[in-house]
C-alpha cells in the first residue's frame, strides 16, 4: 500500500505500451504490443506476417552489447517480454526504452 505497488504497475505498463506502440509506428516488424499492468510483450514477424525469430534474436543482441538484458519467448520464439522490477526510478525506464529505440534501428 505505501509504495502503491498494484497502480505503479499500470503506470509503468501504460509507459511502455505507449512507447511501443510509437516505435510500432515505425517499425513494421512489431506486430503486436500485448500486455495486461506491467507484463508486456513485443512480437515481431517478417514482411510476410510470418514469425521472426531471427530478427528478435538480432534486437536482443544489439540492447545487450548497449547494457540491456532482453527476453524473447513465444512458440516461435518471435517475442520480447518486458520484466523488470516494480520499483523501478522513471529515469532508468526512459533508459532502458531509450537503448530498446537504439537497438530495433536498422
Amino acid at each position: 500500500d505505501r509504495e502503491r505497488i498494484f497502480a505503479r504497475a499500470g503506470e509503468v505498463g501504460a509507459r511502455l505500451r505507449t512507447r511501443l506502440a510509437a516505435l510500432a509506428r515505425r517499425q513494421p516488424d512489431i506486430a503486436d504490443v500485448r500486455g495486461l499492468g506491467a507484463m508486456v510483450a513485443a512480437e515481431f514477424v517478417d514482411a510476410s506476417g510470418a514469425p521472426d525469430a531471427d530478427t528478435t534474436k538480432k534486437i536482443q543482441a544489439a540492447a545487450l552489447k548497449r547494457g540491456l538484458l532482453l527476453l524473447t519467448c513465444g512458440v516461435y520464439g518471435n517475442v520480447i517480454r518486458f520484466l523488470f522490477p516494480l520499483t523501478i526510478e522513471d529515469a532508468v525506464l526512459d533508459e532502458g526504452l531509450a537503448i530498446l529505440a537504439k537497438a530495433l534501428a536498422p
